[in-house]
């Protein structure tokens, strides 16, 4: 993860906005207190926030797996005029 102290990242913060967008990565800002802190797109984000609600679906993945094992060769296709 790229490292930027404090003050360079307070120096460039419109740059370090546009660095966390372009390269999609995370950016650990650091200060000689320890207070250090990420910086994330806020697209990130909401792909965090999207990843962590599916995750906290109970049983969401053995679903998902037993569904990759399903042969859909033999399934019919969806039909608007289908009931449920």
């Amino acid at each position: 993860m790229p490292t930027i102290s404090i003050t360079d990242a307070r120096k460039n913060i419109f740059e370090l906005a546009d660095k966390s967008k372009e390269a999609a990565s995370p950016i650990l800002v650091v200060n000689s207190r320890g207070s250090n802190f990420v910086v994330i797109s806020e697209d990130d984000w909401n792909d965090i926030q999207e990843t962590l609600a599916l995750a906290s679906i109970p049983g969401l993945g053995d679903t998902i797996k037993k569904a990759k094992k399903e042969d859909y060769s033999k399934k019919k296709p969806y039909s608007e005029d289908e009931k449920w």
